[in-house]
């Protein structure tokens, strides 16, 4: 399964449980109890290096972003990327 990478607002957030491990490979701390849910998080300028991390450790990360839309009061959101580790030695 792909570590997905959530865009809200400036940050990008995990959802999943297992993201736990994936979290602490990165250095992240836990977030607080939140209305959304999300377990952990980083700033949107931290994504490469972020990004790298999980690709040289053999994961594979789907990217979801805002679109400027609005649903009601909701932000549409999109999958726009999918980064796919098909090699442990990424340099």
């Amino acid at each position: 399964m792909d570590v997905l990478f959530f865009q809200v607002g400036r940050f990008r957030e995990f959802y999943q449980p297992d993201d736990a491990m994936h979290a602490r490979r990165l250095g992240l701390e836990a977030m607080a109890a939140n209305r959304r849910r999300a377990r952990f998080g980083f700033p949107a300028a931290h994504t490469g290096k972020h990004l790298l991390a999980l690709l040289k450790a053999g994961r594979s990360i789907a990217m979801v972003a805002e679109t400027g839309r609005r649903l009601d009061e909701t932000k549409e959101r999109l999958p726009v990327y999918r980064f796919e580790c098909r090699d442990h030695r990424i340099s």
